[in-house]
């Protein structure tokens, strides 16, 4: 708990406006409340009351240790949105309807895609493809189409933030996501050259997605395919000091709709 959170308000409507401050507050339940007491002096106090002091102030409020954390290394690598207009490009069109539910109810706007966008996006994507946003890449392997239509949906101003699914990470997406010493000894030397490409192409795509963030100034999350190990073993070359890259689109929502709270934030305070 504060214990003396008049005082720590005051320091928060100052920083806040210059460095975001992201605070997770245990003691919500009453088991909570009680190990808080034991543990200090200061009382957890109403979970409510929080709240609304926290809002006030200006500071950003985690649910989770894991949004903690997401919260703080998106805020530090990814530019604020102007608004809440989200594109999502997925490699796979149920995990994109998966994802626009979630940021849907997170407070997000997955807008239609403008008909200029449409056509471009038709001089890459197969003619089966849905023509709407979510963008559902059907598939297509061709990771630098993958940074094509990407770059696309950022450039142009009725979105205001993007989320990627799956090409960031894509060796589980082409069966590569086991160990070399797991693959048969007569498949091994296809497995390297099969896997450099993949591996190759990811690290291009993950190269645009932080050029694009820095020549529009818009955020773009990303979440990499399922695989054990997730969040090392193919992503371990990308450029992790400018990119957040999220292992389930839950977390991805999240940290999309911490930006736009964000950036709504600054801009009320001129």
């Amino acid at each position: 708990g504060f214990k003396r959170p008049r005082r720590i308000l005051e320091l928060a409507r100052e920083i806040t406006p210059r460095k975001p401050i992201v605070i997770y507050k245990a003691g919500g339940t009453e088991a909570g409340r009680r190990a808080a007491a034991s543990h200090s002096a200061a009382m957890a106090g109403s979970q409510e009351i929080y709240r609304g002091m926290i809002r006030q102030a200006g500071m950003i409020q985690a649910e989770t240790t894991e949004e903690m954390l997401d919260f703080s290394d998106a805020l530090v690598k990814l530019p604020v949105p102007r608004g809440r207009r989200l594109a999502i490009l997925s490699w796979g069109g149920g995990w994109g309807v998966v994802e626009a539910d979630l940021c849907e109810r997170q407070g997000l706007q997955v807008v239609p895609l403008p008909p200029e966008v449409k056509e471009e996006l038709s001089a890459i994507l197969p003619s089966y493809w849905s023509k709407g946003n979510p963008v559902d890449l059907v598939g297509i392997v061709n990771l630098e189409d993958h940074a094509r239509c990407l770059e696309i949906l950022a450039s142009h101003p009725e979105f205001d933030l993007l989320i990627s699914l799956g090409t960031v990470n894509a060796a589980a997406a082409f069966g590569m996501a086991e160990s070399p010493g797991e693959v048969p000894p007569e498949e091994r030397e296809v497995f390297a050259v099969r896997r450099r490409y993949v591996r190759e192409g990811s690290n291009r795509f993950a190269e645009k997605v932080v050029e694009l963030m820095e020549r529009h100034g818009k955020p773009i999350v990303t979440v990499g395919m399922p695989q054990r190990d997730a969040e090392t073993a193919e992503v371990a070359d990308l450029p992790r000091d400018r990119l957040c890259v999220y292992t389930n689109p839950e977390r991805a929502a999240r940290v999309a709709a911490m930006l736009a709270e964000r950036g709504e934030f600054l801009r009320a305070r001129g």
